[in-house]
């Protein structure tokens, strides 16, 4: 018996069942099936609110899988084109200096459009411990990182 012809429709079908991923961690929109799962894994959820003086709020959605984070996160009163980097922090939005939880390379920076709004989903590949507390922390730019424009408290 042979089981060559089958291989590569066994690989179309593996591959069309999971998430895609782009360069440097951060996957695309997983498939439908993953989708669904998603509701029955441990998440966190923030509603991200506006800061020193800017008009950037929204929210984030974080769910565990294998040892990695999938975050959907929106944001909305930006300016339009902007880059807005953000990152899970270890903490609370009232803890100043959190550390980033992993490495701030491996979270893909948000860039609005037109209207000023962005959203995203990725995998960011760290651990979350439900004993601990996090937040989000979104930055006014890439040249400025040290003001936050938005931040929301993570809560399961």
């Amino acid at each position: 018996m042979r089981l060559t012809p089958v291989l590569p429709a066994l690989a179309l079908l593996v591959a069309a069942c999971g998430p895609s991923y782009s360069s440097g961690g951060a996957s695309t929109t997983p498939s439908p099936s993953a989708a669904v799962d998603m509701a029955s894994m441990p998440h966190w959820s923030a509603n991200l609110s506006a800061l020193n003086g800017s008009t950037v709020h929204g929210s984030a959605t974080v769910h565990s899988m294998n040892g990695s984070q999938t975050v959907n996160i929106q944001v909305s009163g930006g300016t339009p084109g902007a880059t807005y980097p953000w990152h899970i922090h270890s903490g609370t939005c009232a803890e100043t200096n959190a550390p980033i939880v992993g490495n701030m390379q491996m979270y893909t920076a948000l860039g609005t459009s037109g209207d000023g709004t962005a959203s995203m989903m990725t995998t960011v590949p760290v651990t979350l411990n439900s004993d601990q507390r996090y937040h989000i922390n979104v930055h006014a730019s890439p040249t400025n990182m040290g003001t936050y424009v938005a931040c929301g408290d993570l809560t399961r």
